[in-house]
């Protein structure tokens, strides 16, 4: 995989994991702030819903590993392996990847910027965890430690 062809893969994957991670979150609050009859189920198929999106966020770079090591010339693979065979563009994709979640990050913390700077601190790491699930420097951080554990 040549240089240009790995970028044009990166952005195209990050645009979609935050299209994924919006999308189930987006979900998640169309459920829980519906004030039906039905409230109390749909609060927790919302609940049951975050908590699958974050088991699946969190499996993620797992199976991306399984996967580039079941089929070895699928574009998955090749990304893997585009990771793991050039140590030197770690930084520079751990950048990219905390920059694609730089604007939810400066989101949350408008919405807080009024709290003691304690609270802010507590709720700014709590949405940004939980509710974002990490974001896509926290997934990439994970597919780095699963490459260096399954030494590709």
């Amino acid at each position: 995989m040549n240089s240009l062809r790995f970028y044009i893969f990166f952005n195209i994957f990050n645009i979609l994991l935050i299209g994924f991670i919006l999308g189930c979150i987006s979900i998640v609050c169309d459920l829980v702030a519906d004030y039906s009859q039905n409230a109390n189920i749909l609060l927790l198929s919302g609940l049951v819903l975050q908590i699958s999106y974050i088991i699946v966020k969190l499996r993620l770079p797992n199976w991306f590993v399984k996967w580039a090591k079941k089929y070895d010339n699928s574009i998955i693979s090749q990304f893997v392996y585009y990771l793991a065979n050039r140590p030197n563009i770690k930084k520079k994709i751990l950048f990219f990847a905390f920059c694609y979640d730089l604007p939810v990050l400066i989101y949350i913390i408008s919405q807080y910027l009024n709290y003691s700077f304690i609270d802010a601190i507590f709720y700014i790491t709590v949405f940004y965890t939980i509710l974002y699930a990490g974001g896509i420097f926290l997934f990439y951080l994970m597919l780095y430690k699963e490459i260096g554990k399954n030494k590709m």
